[in-house]
């Protein structure tokens, strides 16, 4: 027998039990963002009842994936999902079980209007295909004791206390060879604070973006002033209950915050501050009493914005600066932000 024969059969012997399979990462891009097509099936429709969102509802987030929301590994989505809709997109696009046969057993530390949700099932084995069923309950659970400050604790716990029983079922392909999954379809059946609650989801990859695309960012530079103009139409009455001055029934500012976090997003949309709706805006919220930790933040986040560099964020990315500029604020809104860091210190 030869050496190389020899040699072959060794190989042959030795590699499986010392070469470990690679773990399968998603492909994005450096700084890019896969773009899916979705379709949707909801009852009740788009989630509202009554005019209202169902609880956990309220925000729904667009069918993509950026390169810079995965972990460092570039195998999952590393932030909570921050409402119902994400769910199955997160579970979806978790490479971490697209192994096979794997316990999903996890808790999600804040979902708005419920609290603690946890996550529990299985990943069931991968076909020849790519594809993979997922199933997994849903279920609201105590906020841990550890999770806020006592007195924040009880204001969470007391606003987002809604129950929540659901079964989500999902049906994914996973396309090794273009690290990503090309498509999946879920259900999540269930209740919601006591309502009944179906969403059907289709999603299928449709293009990898890059973020210096010309097209790709005219679209986002679009669905931006689209959502400014939503914003804008929002805090156009300054009276309104949603953003009014005042103590609310718990004795908060909260609506004053929403209005501050409504300019702060106005500000960073580019819309000028000469718009007669932000001037307005801001004039309202300088004179306004706030008081607690929520309104006073936000306030002095747009208030900071209102007096950012232009194109600032850019500069700072193409390395023409090294640190954020100082913000100069005329001498009657510096006064007003110091009162507020004070109140904000005190609190």
């Amino acid at each position: 027998m030869t050496r190389t024969l020899l040699l072959g059969l060794a190989l042959g012997i030795i590699l499986p039990e010392t070469v470990t399979a690679q773990e399968l990462e998603w492909q994005i891009p450096q700084r890019g963002v896969l773009v899916y097509g979705q379709r949707l099936d909801t009852s009740p429709p788009y989630m509202l009842q009554g005019g209202q969102f169902l609880p956990g509802f309220a925000v729904r987030n667009p069918a993509v994936i950026f390169q810079g929301e995965l972990d460092p590994t570039q195998r999952f989505i590393d932030a909570d999902p921050a409402s119902l809709w994400e769910i199955a997109m997160h579970l979806a696009f978790d490479l971490r079980t697209a192994d096979g046969v794997n316990d999903i057993d996890q808790t999600i530390p804040f979902l708005t209007d419920f609290g603690s949700v946890r996550i529990a099932g299985t990943s069931g084995p991968v076909a020849e295909d790519g594809t993979q069923s997922i199933q997994v309950e849903l279920a609201r659970v105590p906020i841990p004791d550890d999770a806020y400050a006592t007195d924040i604790l009880t204001f969470v716990r007391r606003q987002n206390s809604k129950d929540l029983r659901a079964t989500l079922k999902i049906e994914r392909r996973i396309d090794k060879a273009a690290g990503r999954i090309a498509s999946f379809e879920s259900r999540l059946e269930g209740h919601a604070g006591g309502q009944a609650m179906n969403l059907g989801e289709w999603w299928e990859f449709d293009k990898s973006r890059l973020s210096r695309d010309s097209d790709f960012a005219s679209e986002v530079e679009a669905v931006i002033a689209k959502g400014a103009e939503y914003v804008k139409a929002q805090i156009q009455d300054l009276s309104g209950a949603h953003i009014a001055a005042g103590l609310d029934n718990e004795g908060k500012t909260v609506a004053s915050g929403l209005l501050a976090l409504s300019l702060l997003t106005l500000i960073k949309a580019d819309i000028p501050p000469t718009d007669p709706v932000v001037a307005a805006g801001f004039d309202d919220l300088r004179q306004r009493e706030l008081t607690d930790t929520y309104s006073l933040s936000l306030a002095l986040m747009a208030m900071e914005a209102l007096y950012a560099p232009k194109r600032e964020r850019e500069r700072l990315l193409a390395r023409e600066i090294e640190r954020p500029e100082l913000r100069e604020p005329p001498a009657a809104d510096r006064a007003i932000m110091r009162e507020w860091v004070d109140r904000l210190l005190r609190n």
